[in-house]
């Protein structure tokens, strides 16, 4: 789903789109806690979830919602039977991307008593978890041979938010295998990106 049709979030300098890179790395505070917010807000509603995209305001308000509260009874004879639907509930993720192909996934569940939206993770575009400011100090990243511009914009996003620095270990931009290191170093975070060639 277009992470665009959540609307616009507060920047440094103006409003922007939601950042799958920045919900990672600021959850459950900041941009984080926004962007949950604004998906709570915004699926509840048959009209507003259908504004975020037609197929999944159907799915929970049309389809989903309507079946929990659905009962069937048949009479046989005097005897009757019946079956309540009340207690379906209903689960499953849906993706959140930007045009450079990261994505923020969040888990939604329907049941009688409503719903609820839980944050699953935020992605770039090579399948990789972005890293939280609130993860424990050392993390690593990999990435196969396409990962060298993914891990250097990771490491710079991560040196940037903490005040830090990163560098480059090895040749690149051609590498077999990228690994992206970081470790907190008190009031900044370090990083290093080695290329295997």
């Amino acid at each position: 789903m277009d992470i665009t049709n959540l609307g616009l979030t507060y920047g440094e300098i103006a409003p922007r789109y939601f950042d799958p890179q920045r919900i990672g790395w600021d959850y459950p505070s900041g941009e984080g806690f926004r962007f949950m917010d604004r998906v709570n807000d915004l699926v509840s509603g048959a009209n507003s979830a259908g504004s975020v995209d037609s197929r999944l305001g159907r799915l929970i308000h049309g389809i989903i919602k309507p079946a929990q509260s659905a009962y069937i009874e048949g009479s046989a004879e005097g005897v009757t039977g019946g079956v309540n639907f009340s207690s379906v509930g209903s689960e499953f993720t849906v993706d959140f991307c930007s045009s450079d192909g990261s994505c923020t996934r969040v888990k939604i569940t329907v049941t009688a008593n409503g719903l609820k939206s839980e944050y699953v993770g935020s992605r770039d575009k090579y399948d990789v978890q972005y890293p939280s400011e609130n993860e424990n100090s050392p993390f690593r990243r990999n990435w196969g041979r396409n990962g060298f511009e993914a891990a250097r914009d990771m490491a710079a996003f991560v040196a940037s938010r903490s005040g830090g620095n990163y560098t480059i270990d090895g040749g690149g931009p051609i590498c077999t295998r990228v690994v992206l290191a970081c470790s907190d170093a008190g009031a900044q975070w370090l990083c290093t990106v080695y290329c295997q060639q």
